[in-house]
């Protein structure tokens, strides 16, 4: 199932046509001869394999996530587009009978993951449609440990009521390491940890915890690190006016484009494969960890013969990249790239290395070469 995900993620436009026109083989008007014809033929299954199960990078990255969270048994269910889970603290539910059985896992509490319409990963947790007098006993519940539930959800004919929505943000949907880990993030968030408590604690007849169950956690210096650079980054994005659509923050990468790079995916068009979250021609990324940045300016794999094109120009404008760059089949350049050290900086001293890092005289000259390239080349393309 891995390999399908790589082959799709790889040749998704091949892929898609490949089944497109396998599916019409079933028809026996259909039939024609020659290779293309034997080839599909053979290599219906595979197709259809690799197009069905390339597609479910959520569903495997939720099995790994669930595989690395739990020890114990857990009911779940790896659904392609939400898979869900009952968090085993919630277990006791089961002694509140559902009206309707088939609600998800056939229990009346439910949490799951979607992608949401901002292209942020989104947990959420909801109640079922219980028998009524139990529903309402757990919803009264949830107001007291100081949940804002709709004012509808206590009457007799409500069935579903989220009491808990909390999103993350993914940069690559097709890496499944950062899906899984944004699952964890998310599911072992301060917020949702203590969530889990409270409601396991009101399942057994107990009074809910209101003290941050997770403080530990925050207090460690790697976490600490970690979210001192996130803040950093987003306060330098206002600084730059970059707005929130325009960059991303996840658990292991940062990144953002500015407004020349809008102008070329206008005039490009959109990559032949997902790529990070904004799938255009380019793109500023960073990987960091709490001792230093990894700043890079990269070429995403836009459509071959536009890409051709693009590289070329960036060539001609002496703006060094990989040879490979060049060839057909190319789909990643990195343009620009460097590393720095922000071992026991503090936010503010982060700040000014971001600042550092963009304003670099040989970073600038590459994108005042890119608007040349632009304005003499891409503008004028149909």
């Amino acid at each position: 199932m891995l390999l399908a995900i790589d082959i799709y993620r790889n040749h998704k436009q091949t892929i898609d046509t490949l089944f497109e026109k396998t599916s019409m083989l079933y028809n026996p008007l259909q039939f024609e001869s020659g290779y293309q014809f034997e080839f599909m033929m053979k290599y219906k299954n595979t197709i259809n394999y690799i197009f069905k199960h390339g597609q479910n990078i959520l569903s495997y990255s939720f099995e790994q996530f669930m595989d690395q969270q739990f020890e114990e048994e857990v009911l779940y269910h790896a659904h392609p587009t939400v898979p869900n889970l009952l968090p085993p603290e919630w277990q006791p539910i089961s002694h509140i009978q559902l009206r309707e059985p088939n609600y998800w896992l056939g229990r009346g509490l439910i949490v799951w993951f979607e992608k949401a319409n901002d292209s942020r990963l989104r947990l959420i947790a909801e109640v079922g449609p219980l028998e009524y007098d139990g529903r309402l006993w757990l919803i009264e519940q949830l107001e007291k440990i100081g949940l804002a539930l709709r004012g509808n959800s206590k009457l007799e004919k409500a069935r579903y009521t989220r009491f808990f929505s909390q999103k993350i943000d993914v940069n690559k949907w097709d890496d499944m390491d950062e899906l899984t880990q944004a699952m964890a993030d998310l599911y072992n968030s301060p917020e949702f940890t203590l969530l889990r408590k409270q409601v396991a604690a009101i399942l057994n007849n107990e009074n809910p915890v209101a003290e941050d169950v997770n403080k530990p956690m925050e207090d460690s210096p790697l976490h600490e690190a970690k979210i001192q650079v996130q803040n950093a980054f987003i306060k330098w994005m206002e600084s730059k006016k970059i707005p929130e659509s325009h960059y991303r923050v996840s658990s292991r990468n940062l990144s953002f484009k500015i407004p020349l790079f809008d102008a070329f995916k206008e005039k490009l068009g959109e990559t032949r494969e997902k790529w990070w979250w904004d799938n255009g021609p380019f793109l500023f990324w960073m990987n960091f960890n709490q001792d230093s940045l990894y700043f890079t300016l990269e070429i995403g794999p836009i459509k071959a013969d536009k890409r051709v094109l693009l590289m070329e120009k960036v060539k001609e404008k002496g703006i060094k990249f990989s040879k490979k760059g060049l060839a057909l089949e190319a789909k990643f350049n990195r343009i620009y790239s460097e590393t720095i050290s922000i071992k026991g900086l503090t936010e503010s001293e982060i700040l000014n290395v971001l600042d550092a890092l963009y304003e670099n005289r040989e970073l600038q000259i590459i994108l005042e070469k890119l608007q040349m390239i632009y304005d003499e080349t891409v503008s004028k393309l149909e």
